[in-house]
């Protein structure tokens, strides 16, 4: 009789057993199908019209969560590689990839000497401007512009532009692409065929 007592007392504590196993692993399921599921919802909220409301009208490169596209500056239009993507990521420019080469270059002080039709000459500085005693430190999206015909100097801003340089105040800007620039007054050109002047060795 006390065997049998036993015996049922050990398939008790061995139903209670698997019942809590069985319990365990439903809550183990549950976890992981909780735990699983923010990451699945980081993916699925882009697809392959996000970067039109993620990405500044001002990037011209960027990563649409898929694929790498470009496009004017401003433009809804993108020309992108074709990649085929069940889940897209987060859009992102990458414009911002190519600027520490061209930052590290426009940090340090440098003059660039222009001569322009009807023998007018003006100067562009990066990095930093110095004239006389003064020197102002130049962020990399600005420039200052010297013009010799009337001795005065002027900051100036980077705006976007496709290609080339283009900076401006709202009043003068300047405008390069390679080895030629010119500069406009109030959109009026005021100085033209504008080309870099090699220092002689």
């Amino acid at each position: 009789m006390q065997v049998l007592k036993a015996l049922i007392r050990q398939l008790q504590l061995t139903g209670i057993c698997l019942a809590g196993l069985l319990l365990l692993s439903a809550c183990s399921d549950e976890e992981k199908s909780i735990a699983e599921e923010p990451f699945q919802q980081q993916f699925s909220e882009y697809n392959a019209d996000s970067w039109k409301n993620r990405i500044p009208d001002t990037c011209t490169r960027f990563f649409d969560g898929c694929n790498q596209c470009r496009r004017a500056a401003g433009s809804m239009d993108a020309a992108c590689t074709r990649k085929a993507c069940e889940q897209y990521m987060e859009p992102t420019c990458l414009d911002d990839e190519m600027k520490p080469a061209a930052s590290a270059v426009s940090m340090m002080p440098q003059k660039v000497d222009y001569l322009c039709d009807g023998n007018n000459q003006f100067s562009i500085y990066y990095g930093t401007y110095i004239s006389g005693d003064q020197r102002i430190k130049l962020t990399a999206d600005d420039v200052v512009f010297s013009d010799r015909q009337t001795l005065t100097a002027d900051k100036l801003t980077r705006k976007a532009l496709g290609s080339g340089e283009f900076f401006s105040n709202g009043k003068i800007a300047f405008l390069s692409q390679g080895d030629e620039a010119q500069i406009t007054l109030e959109n009026e050109l005021l100085y033209t065929a504008c080309k870099i002047q090699k220092p002689e060795e």
